[in-house]
């Protein structure tokens, strides 16, 4: 989420409490307890799979991944065949993933969205952890289906960048010259209605193409996002270093 030598420090506890005001200070909701599903399929991970490309492949739909996580930790509380997901971000080659019946995941899928705000923590938390799978994987095309048309991402140290296209521009460069491997912990989210506020932090080692030394970088973002359709799309992001 960050290009290279961007170094402008921007008061990201500040800017949450504003964003927080604008949300009439709506409070975060519990996650609801995992839903079950049993395992119609196993799935082997491979190279280059993360897990919302394996939910778009087999539901069509990148935010059923959570659904994903929720079958293999259940199938794996008495099958040690398969490894818990303790990291949505993370996954390892030859993991087995339990892949619940596409009409059952998709059923779990509506009936979250059919509920009321105290099933939105989830929907936000996986739509978060899908922009890290997507970015991590240099995959564009899955990257900006997170982003609304008129988003706006305010880097340090340069301009912001104002609609979708501008930014989409702006990652193909990313991806042109570097690989990059972004982990986000969510420190507190703000839940209203049909926005989300994410106040996070994140950890991120960048790989330039040219063989250069590898940068590890550490800082915090702001990440607006609001509810349309199925999806949770990033309306507002802003982030700095912590050096």
């Amino acid at each position: 989420m960050i290009l290279k030598k961007r170094i402008q420090f921007i008061s990201a506890n500040l800017l949450l409490a504003l964003l927080i005001t604008t949300l009439n200070a709506a409070s975060a909701f519990a996650a609801p307890a995992p839903q079950d599903a049993s395992c119609t399929q196993d799935y082997v991970v491979q190279a280059s799979d993360w897990l919302s490309k394996v939910a778009q492949k087999q539901y069509g739909d990148v935010q059923a991944f959570s659904i994903i996580v929720e079958a293999t930790n259940t199938a794996a509380a008495s099958d040690e065949s398969y490894t818990p997901i303790t990291d949505p971000n993370r996954i390892e080659i030859g993991w087995k993933l339990c892949l619940p019946a596409a009409d059952d995941a998709l059923a779990m899928t509506e009936t979250a969205d059919d509920t009321d705000s105290v099933d939105l923590e989830p929907q936000v938390r996986a739509a978060s952890a899908a922009w890290d799978e997507a970015f991590n994987g240099g995959d564009l095309t899955q990257l900006m289906n997170l982003y609304d048309e008129d988003a706006v991402s305010m880097p340090p140290g340069l301009p912001a960048l104002e609609g979708k296209s501008a930014i989409e521009d702006d990652f193909a460069w990313f991806f042109g010259n570097f690989t990059a491997h972004h982990q986000t912990n969510i420190v507190d989210l703000q839940i209203s209605d049909d926005l989300a506020v994410e106040y996070g932090q994140y950890t991120m080692m960048i790989t330039p193409k040219d063989d250069s030394e590898p940068i590890n970088e550490a800082g915090k973002h702001i990440v607006v996002r609001r509810k349309s359709g199925d999806t949770w799309q990033v309306i507002r992001e802003i982030w700095n270093t912590d050096e």
